[in-house]
């Protein structure tokens, strides 16, 4: 029999696999306690409720998924090319078989009024994507990193979405190439009015 911290770990993992495959709310706690095979009030020692265990499955996510985020930014030649790898990685996530879309995104669709543990998780996981895309956009020296990177986030968003929705994956190399069309106009010069004097 599983105990202690081995216990807790094997619930947070299985609880990780059921939300993402059949969703946080359609999920209940006695799923998760027959899946692990462990009564339901073993499952409430460790999290006393089932928030409690959605937002520590999310903490350990956002935790990978920065991991994952600064490999991949970390063997990239410069910003723009790790802006352009991004896109590449989201286009591997979304051709695995078992895809089911960005878990944060979809913990914020199901709890769109969530509790603070869970809420915050989000809050930190999407601050982190936007603050991150700033700074790329600011060592390449774009202009306005700001509206860049609220513009490259929404592409590699809505292109999750979309691949998830249509499961056309491909829809996420249509998004990288608005994204360097977005880089590209960043960098270029902007043209000045001339001001023409009066006489």
């Amino acid at each position: 029999m599983m105990r202690g911290n081995v216990l807790r770990e094997y619930l947070v993992e299985t609880a990780t696999t059921i939300f993402y495959r059949d969703g946080f709310r359609a999920t209940g706690v006695d799923a998760i306690a027959k899946e692990c095979n462990v009564a339901k009030k073993s499952l409430y020692n460790h999290f006393p409720s089932k928030d409690l265990l959605i937002a520590e499955v999310l903490r350990r996510r956002h935790v990978a998924w920065v991991e994952s985020v600064e490999r991949t930014i970390g063997a990239a030649s410069g910003p723009e090319d790790a802006i352009m790898a991004l896109f590449d990685a989201t286009g591997r996530a979304v051709r695995t078989p078992k895809y089911r879309g960005c878990i944060f995104f979809n913990a914020a669709i199901e709890f769109p009024d969530a509790c603070p543990e869970i809420g915050s998780i989000i809050d930190e996981n999407v601050r982190y994507s936007h603050r991150r895309l700033v700074e790329l956009a600011t060592e390449a020296g774009l202009e306005n990193p700001e509206l860049v990177a609220i513009q490259i986030g929404v592409l590699r968003r809505g292109a999750q979405v979309t691949a998830m929705a249509s499961g056309d994956a491909e829809v996420v190399g249509f998004a990288k190439e608005l994204a360097s069309q977005v880089i590209a106009d960043a960098k270029r010069p902007k043209s000045k009015k001339r001001v023409r004097r009066k006489a």
